[in-house]
């Protein structure tokens, strides 16, 4: 009975025993998580690819093709310095008969023409340096035909010039500007005039354009004029005769702009400005606008005609 009780006592001994021994290796081995512990895993987490595309950044995209007229080069800048200016007009001629032997005006009629110019101007600071042509549709009355024998063949001719330019801008008043030019060239006769017995001489224009400054790069002018040309006829019976014209010219200058138009519809701001690291213009070049801000007008375009009408007038 006594080894039987040793026996038992045993058997339960290392029942308990083995258990627990098992239990505290393997809490030697795994620590266990607390609130304070936190497992970090170290594992690389794959990332998706990011998608392929040919096309180029927004900021690198160009408003032009032609690298030429990108705002960073210098072709802008140098046509900007020029003007070009179209103009159409009336004028009237009086000639003048003076006879070699006496002072008196005797034999004068008269002409009147419809002149389209061209002038193309260089500007620098307050001046303007160029050259341009002029084509004059001219006239005579069926009566001023019989006075003017031997110069006049037929009462509709017209008169080529080539000629050039000087002026400065002597005074400015908000959007006008006042500009006094001379202009001195040759004038060929058509065949209107009785050319095998008529010379003519160099012309010189005296004029004063008053401009109108809607924009940096667009003008409207007006420009009145007085012109003193002459022409001799030769032959049996020689004279000469003054044939000054008074003229006035309307037109528009346009200067070619330093930078282009912005490339955004949806972006409507009135002055120049920049995107993308370029400057641009914000009006097409007739928009009425002041280089300092923006508009002359006291009602801005979004709040014109139809637009008034809008909740939202973009």
């Amino acid at each position: 009975m006594r080894r039987f009780m040793i026996r038992y006592f045993y058997m339960v001994l290392l029942v308990m025993v083995v258990p627990t021994t098992v239990l505290w290796a393997q809490n030697d081995s795994i620590p266990s998580q607390t609130e304070e512990d936190t497992v970090i895993d170290t594992r690389e987490i794959p990332t998706e690819a990011e998608p392929t595309s040919t096309k180029k950044p927004v900021g690198d995209r160009g408003p032009f093709r032609n690298r030429r007229f990108n705002p960073n080069y210098g072709l802008r800048r140098i046509l900007n310095h020029f003007t070009f200016t179209p103009t159409i007009g009336y004028s009237r001629t009086s000639y003048v008969h003076k006879s070699a032997d006496t002072t008196e005006a005797s034999g004068d009629f008269k002409g009147s023409g419809i002149p389209i110019s061209g002038t193309l101007n260089f500007h620098y600071k307050w001046f303007r340096l160029g050259g341009g042509a002029e084509l004059e549709f001219h006239s005579f009355k069926d009566e001023e035909i019989g006075i003017a024998q031997g110069i006049i063949n037929d009462k509709k001719t017209t008169f080529t010039k080539f000629y050039g330019n000087i002026g400065a801008e002597v005074y400015q008043y908000w959007d006008y500007m006042l500009v006094p030019e001379v202009q001195v060239g040759a004038l060929k006769l058509g065949k209107g005039f009785n050319t095998d017995s008529v010379n003519n001489s160099m012309f010189v224009n005296l004029g004063v354009s008053v401009e109108k400054v809607l924009s940096e790069y667009f003008r409207i002018i007006i420009k009145p004029s007085y012109e003193i040309r002459s022409l001799e006829r030769i032959g049996s019976e020689p004279a000469d005769y003054n044939m000054n014209a008074f003229s006035i010219k309307l037109g528009v200058s346009i200067r070619y702009p330093d930078i282009p138009r912005c490339p955004l519809k949806a972006c409507h701001t009135q002055i120049k400005h920049i995107h993308y690291g370029n400057e641009y213009r914000g009006q097409p070049l007739p928009i009425k606008q002041n280089r300092k801000y923006g508009e002359l007008n006291p009602v801005l375009k979004k709040y014109k005609g139809r637009n008034k009408k809008k909740l939202n007038p973009y």
